[in-house]
């Protein structure tokens, strides 16, 4: 066995889903571990040539990894722990070498991170957006209150540690995401992924309507968000 440590010198850029139909371009800079159990020595002759290859080489296998082998509308910011090990791997092995990869830390550039968290928060809170434009002469809503993400109290404070948002629960059951499979969701985006909740189907009770984000209510106006009855 040979154990192999790396890391990016420089941040690897890639494209984002933060929702299934919305990309944004991003940096980060990761370390990795690969223990290798074979590899072709005529490809990469002794184990210190080994060791050079995959540390000069583990921006472009990632890259790859992110764009040719991502599953299709997930987050990698969201779920890297689960894919860029297995898919490093799948890679590695087109390469000649047979390994158990471990990404044990990947962090957005302060840039990218910054843009992120700004992007998310509008993507997934679109009706705080509406209010804002609604109602920004009668200071329903402060607009630094809008504008500032970090105000929020749901939102994460650090997408690095995956501190997943506390949205405010919607009304209904619980559901499985259909594209990163986390169960018992309570929310109107998936908090591993961020894919939307799918439309429910089940059967209101006379005078009830279900509001766009998700909250039935007999009133006129949504209590979770606002919106006027359509």
């Amino acid at each position: 066995m040979i154990d192999i440590k790396f890391g990016t010198p420089v941040p690897v850029v890639f494209y984002d889903n933060i929702l299934a139909d919305i990309e944004m371009e991003l940096h980060a800079r990761f370390v990795g571990r690969s223990i290798i159990s074979d590899y072709d020595i005529n490809r990469h002759g002794n184990e210190e040539e080994l060791s050079k290859f995959l540390k000069s080489n583990c921006i472009d296998i990632a890259k790859v990894c992110f764009e040719e082998k991502w599953p299709a509308g997930i987050s990698i910011v969201r779920t890297w722990k689960h894919h860029l090990g297995p898919l490093f791997d799948e890679e590695l092995a087109r390469l000649g070498i047979i390994a158990k990869t471990e990404i044990v830390n990947f962090t957005l550039t302060e840039e990218s991170e910054k843009e992120y968290k700004e992007k998310i928060y509008y993507f997934t809170k679109p009706h705080l957006t509406s209010l804002y434009d609604d109602h920004i002469n009668t200071n329903i809503i402060p607009p630094d209150m809008v504008k500032s993400p970090i105000s929020m109290p749901w939102f994460p404070d650090n997408v690095n540690n995956h501190t997943s948002p506390a949205t405010p629960p919607v009304s209904g059951p619980a559901w499985d995401c259909p594209a990163c499979g986390s169960k018992d969701n309570h929310y109107s985006f998936c908090p591993e992924c961020g894919t939307k909740r799918p439309e429910i189907s089940e059967e209101l009770k006379p005078g009830e309507w279900r509001c766009i984000c998700g909250y039935v209510t007999s009133s006129k106006f949504c209590p979770e968000c606002g919106r006027a009855k359509m």
